[in-house]
């Protein structure tokens, strides 16, 4: 007979540090996009790899969301993550105009 052992939960001190680690990738993710601005109008272009530093962030939240079997929290983190800099650009292009 082939039985299959039964997967072993993740512990709970496991659980809640995979948990604050994707809570982290949301505050990592803002940050990152906020350090892109430019905040005193130089016009030097950032470079275009700190384009995908928020995606990134998220991503790795989303995957910790999802160890932390918490799915809700790694979708907020890789929404996060994915749609900060289109937000700001957004938002920048409201404020200061096109």
């Amino acid at each position: 007979m082939n039985q299959v052992p039964p997967q072993k939960e993740p512990s709970q001190k496991r659980r809640r540090t995979y948990t604050a680690a994707a809570w982290t990738s949301i505050a990592v993710s803002a940050a990152l996009t906020l350090a892109l601005i430019d905040w005193t109008n130089t016009g030097r272009p950032r470079p275009l790899w700190a384009l995908l530093l928020p995606a990134l962030s998220g991503i790795l939240g989303w995957i910790a969301g999802l160890l932390a079997n918490k799915p809700l929290l790694s979708f907020l983190a890789a929404a996060f993550g994915l749609l900060a800099i289109p937000a700001a650009i957004f938002s920048v292009t409201l404020h200061q105009g096109p």
